[in-house]
């Protein structure tokens, strides 16, 4: 405690006291930081220079494993969950477990039947977020999200087995059953299972009596239209994919890529044979002593 030389004022001069006195005096103050490019004040520089990662794309935290970056602590501390394999949010109902609290907040709606979003942009058109590199619009901000990783690449979703990075958590979880081998999707008819939702709908159609695209050639009808599509090649002859190698021509993409792997394998027969030219040409370690 300090007095002054009348006895009239008493000033406590202690740590706690100093700090509850500073911080009274920030609260009575304006924001001091503002940014540079948007006018926005902060109350310390700290919460200025993490806004303006926002303006830069300035990364200030990196994840000790891969070194990709983030702008914020939490991003980080979730993207190494995905190294980690860490899911501490579990739902009560199913125990499914989640590595972020918003992945179980939208799982628990599957139980609760909550739908918080109405519809509204899907009629109107509205499609308020624009891509400044492209100009493509979107309606739901996510999609956006999702949208600008295909300009800068970002791919901050990994695979904790085997690093394979994905722009989507979805493409992650479809992936992860690849190693663990599970297959949620079964068919009603053939009790067949499979990974994705999109795989049984595909494979569904094959037990499905009504073919509705047929060829106008030879009549043979297909339940896809991109069956029909491949199969009217062999009467056209049409092959738009073409080897870049030697110009062979083929009707569909995958016989290009079973084609492409005979190159590389010739590639890598050639490396392996220059291999072992050179090093018969290399003098033996006892042919340089005599």
């Amino acid at each position: 405690m300090e007095t002054d030389t009348d006895g009239d004022n008493i000033t406590d001069t202690s740590p706690v006291c100093k700090s509850v006195a500073e911080t009274a005096q920030g609260s009575e103050s304006k924001k001091p930081y503002s940014c540079s490019f948007c006018e926005k004040d902060f109350t310390n520089s700290y919460a200025l220079k993490c806004h303006r990662t926002i303006h830069t794309g300035e990364k200030l935290h990196f994840c000790s494993i891969c070194n990709k970056g983030f702008a914020k602590s939490s991003a980080l501390k979730t993207h190494e969950k995905t190294h980690t394999g860490e899911k501490p949010y579990s739902c009560s109902i199913c125990n499914k477990a989640y590595a972020k609290s918003s992945g179980l907040a939208v799982h628990l709606r599957t139980h609760t039947g909550e739908k918080p979003y109405s519809c509204s942009r899907a009629h109107t058109g509205e499609k308020p977020y624009s891509c400044l590199i492209c100009k493509k619009s979107f309606a739901a901000s996510n999609d956006f999200t999702c949208h600008m990783r295909t300009h800068t690449g970002d791919t901050p979703f990994s695979c904790s087995k085997c690093n394979k990075t994905f722009v989507k958590s979805s493409h992650l979880s479809v992936h992860m059953r690849l190693h663990t081998g599970e297959r949620p999707y079964s068919c009603s008819v053939c009790n067949k299972d499979y990974i994705c939702s999109s795989d049984l709908t595909r494979h569904t159609k094959t037990h499905a009596v009504e073919k509705p695209y047929s060829c106008s050639v030879c009549q043979k009808a297909f339940t896809r239209s991109n069956n029909l599509k491949y199969h009217q090649r062999i009467h056209t002859g049409e092959r738009p994919y073409s080897c870049s190698v030697c110009n062979k021509d083929f009707g569909q993409s995958f016989a290009l890529h079973r084609h492409m792997r005979k190159h590389e394998n010739d590639v890598e027969a050639s490396d392996s044979a220059a291999q072992e030219t050179n090093l018969a040409a290399v003098p033996s370690v006892i042919d340089c002593v005599l």
